[in-house]
């Protein structure tokens, strides 16, 4: 059965401001969702081809330094980007430093669909063949079923979850990072080994 036609609305981010630093796929799929949906969306991205890429949003640019941060209700960063020392972008440092919650666009996801049956998957080695194969076993059952998150397909891309379908999401760490409201219907961990500690500090950290 196909999902619905409608494109997805977040409608708790109406009239916030929210600042987008990373304009890939993600980032630039966050800032259509935001703007159609009613919130202030500034972006930036340290790479002037990301940036001109993205000028057809028609939407303002800004670094860092230049963003009035006592008006940002949240700053959404790119998995790719980290927010915690030593590799935190200035972005982050000072969106912490003025109390203003640092997320990812799954967060904006859950928090608009909470009881969407989302079947998490994550792990170190992994996590994308094992989305891929229960994306096809659902599909093939004949379920409603959508995929996205780091398996390439940027979650707010999606159709919205009804109440008989499900969404399997492939998380990265960084995306875990950012995700505070997450509660899957079934969460699923892969596997852990040693991998990106220069991000995350240690193999305590990365864990």
């Amino acid at each position: 059965m196909p999902l619905r036609p409608e494109s997805l609305r977040l409608h708790h981010v109406e009239n916030k401001v929210v600042y987008i630093v990373g304009l890939g796929k993600t980032g630039y799929q966050s800032a259509k969702t935001l703007q159609s949906s009613g919130a202030d969306v500034i972006l930036w991205d340290d790479n002037m081809h990301q940036r001109n890429a993205s000028k057809d949003l028609n939407l303002p640019f800004s670094p860092p330094e230049a963003v009035e941060w006592s008006k940002v209700d949240s700053l959404l960063l790119s998995p790719g980007i980290a927010h915690l020392p030593p590799l935190a972008h200035q972005a982050a440092i000072l969106a912490a430093a003025h109390k203003v919650e640092i997320i990812c666009d799954v967060e904006l996801f859950v928090r608009q669909f909470p009881s969407a049956k989302l079947l998490a998957i994550t792990g170190t080695n992994g996590k994308s063949t094992a989305s891929a194969l229960l994306y096809h076993v659902l599909k093939t059952a004949k379920k409603k079923v959508q995929i996205g998150g780091n398996f390439g397909i940027p979650i707010l891309a999606l159709q919205p979850p009804t109440e008989d379908s499900y969404v399997v999401v492939e998380l990265s760490s960084y995306q875990l990072e950012r995700i505070p409201s997450l509660k899957a219907h079934i969460a699923i961990l892969m596997n852990i080994a040693p991998d990106h500690l220069a991000r995350h500090g240690n193999m305590a950290g990365y864990v």
